[in-house]
């Protein structure tokens, strides 16, 4: 909601830095920061389908422009790493468009605070298994893999998951 962003940046904690995170095929907030409004980007599939409008709306804009001191892109990789680690370790089925605040800070897009806490906003469960053995075993999940008799996919070696502790 805008007032809890407006809390977050500058009314309750004036230290604060807010940034947002898109996916790297998809621009369209930071075209739209670089144009100073909304502009529309080509369309790009990607596994953060929830994110992939090639469009801000002129709502959200005005809100993003109030509010965020930056935005970064992460790609489709490191959504792959944060969803095997939130799974593996935490026991958290995320989508892809829900892990991407922690993508950007697992893959070093985005530096931890140095002077205080750092918040990353985890949301949505919306995926499926098909989903899930797509994002981790390739486009076709089970058939990539040559397993005819529907057997689970295994999870590949996962950079993130693998440095975790």
């Amino acid at each position: 909601s805008r007032a809890m962003s407006s809390s977050m940046n500058g009314k309750l904690a004036p230290q604060a830095r807010v940034v947002g995170v898109e996916p790297a095929g998809t621009p369209k907030l930071s075209r739209a920061r670089a144009a100073g409004a909304p502009v529309t980007v080509p369309y790009h599939e990607g596994l953060a389908d929830g994110l992939l409008g090639v469009r801000v709306g002129d709502v959200p804009w005005a809100h993003h422009a109030a509010y965020l001191d930056d935005v970064v892109a992460v790609d489709d990789g490191a959504l792959v790493g944060v969803m095997r680690l939130l799974l593996d370790r935490l026991k958290v089925v995320a989508e892809p468009s829900g892990v991407v605040t922690l993508a950007a800070l697992a893959s070093g897009v985005v530096a931890p605070a140095t002077d205080g806490d750092t918040v990353c906003v985890l949301s949505g469960g919306n995926v499926e298994w098909d989903g899930l053995c797509r994002a981790f075993c390739g486009a076709s999940g089970l058939a990539a893999r040559g397993d005819a008799r529907g057997e689970a996919c295994a999870l590949p070696p996962g950079d993130v998951g693998d440095r975790a502790g």
